[in-house]
């Protein structure tokens, strides 16, 4: 089992079984003590369906469904449409291997945002894993070797 942080809310974690793809979720505000020092990747809920991003034996993980993708330099994802009506398409070599249609909800910007760094892909996990298929540094750095 390794941990997972969820990509939406940092008290969420879920307790991940590699081989099974079996999940449980817990409040780390709960777990108190027990609570993992550190995580081996990050999960979200795209429209309903479990996606985790995870490190297992030196390589970088994408798993949905009963799928697992490693995310390898000729596997690339792609995002599209509004953010109501989003298009995750995983593909390899041109190929499509995987679509899954989802929508997100992004806060209206207000004024005076006290957290002007904030990128879309911190409330896209779609496009925060496409951001990171196409970029080797990332990768390395969720790896641990950067």
């Amino acid at each position: 089992m390794i941990f997972l942080q969820n990509n939406n809310n940092f008290d969420e974690i879920a307790e991940y079984d590699t081989e099974t793809g079996n999940y449980y979720l817990h409040l780390k505000s709960t777990l108190k003590s027990k609570q993992p020092i550190k995580t081996n990747g990050f999960y979200a809920f795209l429209s309903d369906m479990f996606f985790a991003l995870y490190v297992d034996k030196g390589e970088l993980k994408l798993r949905f469904t009963k799928s697992i993708i490693i995310l390898s330099d000729n596997i690339k994802i792609e995002i599209s449409g509004k953010p109501e009506s989003r298009n995750l398409q995983i593909i390899e070599d041109r190929n499509i291997l995987f679509e899954h249609k989802y929508s997100i909800d992004i806060p209206n910007n207000f004024q005076d945002d006290p957290t002007p760094f904030v990128e879309d892909e911190d409330f896209d996990f779609g496009l925060f894993i496409a951001n990171i298929s196409k970029d080797k540094i990332r990768k390395k750095v969720l790896l641990g070797d950067e």
